[in-house]
């Protein structure tokens, strides 16, 4: 599956942040959520994050994005533009694509996808993951707890 991952205010964020950009900080938490060697997380934009986890069903993937979207608002980053608490959230889109369900692939529709899944969490309030089957275009939605 692929995911997109998007931050409120970034350009604000890193120009009060003293010490460290906080999109340095979200990919350290990020990627300290991963647990198998074969999953990629990027740095798509300045904002934008991409995680690529080969070998992943639809419940392990909304576990751990979940998962991730917990951490980063845990992690109470201060934010002063947030719109909610006054500390840095994420919403996350979520692109899954499984050989069964569709011959091939094409990386630009699941890209595609998974930044209408970020889209329609954002629409939703933020602060949620938004998932989506590339074949079936089913949705599932997962607001935060």
């Amino acid at each position: 599956f692929f995911f997109s991952s998007r931050r409120r205010h970034t350009r604000s964020l890193c120009d009060w942040s003293s010490d460290v950009c906080s999109s340095d900080l979200v990919a350290s938490i990020l990627g300290g959520k991963l647990q198998r060697r074969s999953d990629f997380l990027a740095r798509l934009g300045g904002e934008e994050f991409g995680l690529i986890m080969p070998n992943t069903d639809a419940d392990s993937a909304l576990e751990l994005c979940a998962a991730m979207r917990q951490a980063i608002e845990s992690a109470e980053i201060d934010h002063p533009l947030a719109v909610t608490g006054g500390v840095l959230t994420i919403s996350i889109g979520i692109g899954l694509w499984h050989p069964r369900d569709c011959d091939s692939c094409d990386c630009d529709s699941l890209q595609q996808l998974a930044d209408d899944c970020l889209y329609a969490a954002k629409n939703a309030g933020r602060n949620r993951v938004e998932m989506a089957n590339l074949r079936e275009q089913d949705h599932i939605s997962h607001p935060n707890p």
